[in-house]
C-alpha cells in the first residue's frame, strides 16, 4: 500500500512539473523561479515550525517517510500555488472570480496535507482543517505580496511590460 501511495505521489509531482511548461505562458520565467523559491522556503519553514517547535505534527519513524513529504513540498505545493498566483495576478479575471478560485486551490492544498496524515507519513496532533486553511492562506498572502513586489521590480528594471 505504501508503495502504491509513493508511486501516486511521484506521478502527481511529475504532472505538476509538466504543467510548468504551460505556466510559462502566464508568468515570466523569472517570476516562476523567484515565486517558487520564495513559496518553497515559506512552506518548508512553516512545516518545520509546526513539527519541531509546536509539535502539531510528528514524523513517523524512518527516512522513507520523508521522501513523499519532501517531494510534495518541493513540487506539488509550490506549483499549485504558482498556478493560483498566476490566476490571481491576471488582469483578465474579475475580482469575484479570483476569490472563488482561491477556494478549490486551498481545498486541494489542505487535502494534500491531510493525505499525509491518512497515509501514515505524519501523526497529526490538535490540527484541524481550519488550521490548514489558515496556514495556506497566510502563505498565499505572503506569496502574493512577494509576487506584487517582484513584478514591480521587474517593471522598474524594464524586464517585463
Amino acid at each position: 500500500m505504501k508503495t502504491l501511495m509513493l508511486v501516486s505521489i511521484i506521478f502527481v509531482c511529475l504532472l505538476s512539473w509538466g504543467s510548468v511548461f504551460f505556466l510559462r505562458q502566464r508568468l515570466h520565467p523569472l517570476e516562476i523561479f523567484a515565486c517558487y523559491l520564495f513559496y518553497t522556503t515559506l512552506l518548508q519553514q512553516s512545516f518545520t515550525i509546526l513539527t519541531l517547535n509546536l509539535h502539531l505534527f510528528e514524523m513517523t519513524d524512518g527516512v522513507a517517510v520523508m521522501i513523499p513529504i519532501k517531494l510534495m513540498g518541493l513540487s506539488f505545493y509550490p506549483i499549485v500555488n504558482l498556478w493560483l498566483l498566476s490566476f490571481l495576478g491576471s488582469r483578465r479575471i474579475r475580482l469575484r472570480y479570483k476569490f472563488l478560485l482561491v477556494i478549490p486551490f486551498q481545498l486541494l492544498l489542505v487535502g494534500a496535507d491531510f493525505f499525509h496524515g491518512w497515509a501514515g507519513y505524519i501523526k497529526v496532533n490538535h490540527w484541524s482543517i481550519i488550521h490548514g486553511e489558515v496556514r495556506h492562506l497566510v502563505l498565499l498572502s505572503l506569496a502574493l505580496l512577494f509576487m506584487a513586489g517582484y513584478r514591480n521590480l521587474l517593471r522598474k528594471e524594464r524586464i517585463t511590460a
